[in-house]
């Protein structure tokens, strides 16, 4: 019988933390378009200053966490779907808001 720690072949396998890419891609995509809905409902369905600058702060928060978890080792998945879940809101969500500021009248 060996004494000392077991070796690597002795020990059980490590759940993946990929798993967690879905879910927080998921998460992610969902909870920005949900802040977003409620800033474009809350200001009234139409672009102005404030909705501007309020349409950035979230995002730059969000983008400056989801990079954060990102380096961190523990959270590496984690952060990676978060940021995926930003390129998959920025491809659909752009879409319906380029829209949006298409048909108001001296948005551009």
């Amino acid at each position: 019988m060996r004494k000392g720690p077991p070796l690597r072949d002795d020990l059980p396998p490590e759940p993946s933390r990929w798993s967690q890419v879905p879910l927080a891609t998921g998460l992610g995509w969902v909870g920005l378009f949900v802040v977003y809905l409620v800033m474009y409902l809350s200001s009234g369905g139409y672009p102005n200053a404030r909705a501007g600058v309020g349409a950035v702060v979230p995002a730059a928060i969000y983008l400056v966490g989801a990079i954060g978890l990102t380096v961190w080792r523990p959270s590496r998945a984690l952060g990676s779907g978060l940021l995926l879940g930003l390129g998959v809101w920025l491809l659909i969500g752009g879409g319906p808001c380029i829209a949006d500021l298409a048909r108001t009248p001296g948005a551009a």
